[in-house]
């Protein structure tokens, strides 16, 4: 057996919860975002993200609450047509923000974006 097929042996009941768990939470979204940032971690900062509302943003500070681990402090660096903007500091603990949540992390280099100049 090769190297891959042991490690999926080896892991496939805890894949088996984590896929279960996944089915049962995708009726609720912002359930399902935070069991996978507790399962998988939050972005970390320096990530690029893409939001809610398709903006682009980089994680500038994360949220040291543990209910709260998907909501990070971004600045956003793009509008929704991915032109620049003047970046622009965002809570997503706010409920303001609740519909511009982290939909996934993208490569940077794809958009031009160096996101490390984003943080300071």
């Amino acid at each position: 057996m090769d190297g891959l097929a042991t490690m999926v042996l080896k892991y496939e009941p805890e894949v088996a919860r984590l896929c279960s768990t996944l089915l049962d939470r995708l009726r609720e979204p912002e359930r399902l975002a935070r069991f996978l940032t507790k399962e998988i971690r939050a972005p970390a900062l320096d990530t690029l993200v893409r939001r809610g509302r398709q903006e682009l943003a980089v994680v500038v500070k994360s949220n040291p609450s543990p209910d709260a681990i998907h909501q990070p402090k971004v600045r956003i660096v793009t509008d929704i047509h991915k032109n620049l903007v003047p970046p622009s500091l965002i809570d997503l603990t706010h409920p303001s923000q609740s519909e511009r949540h982290i939909l996934h992390c993208v490569n940077p280099e794809k958009y031009g974006i160096n996101s490390a100049h984003h943080v300071c």
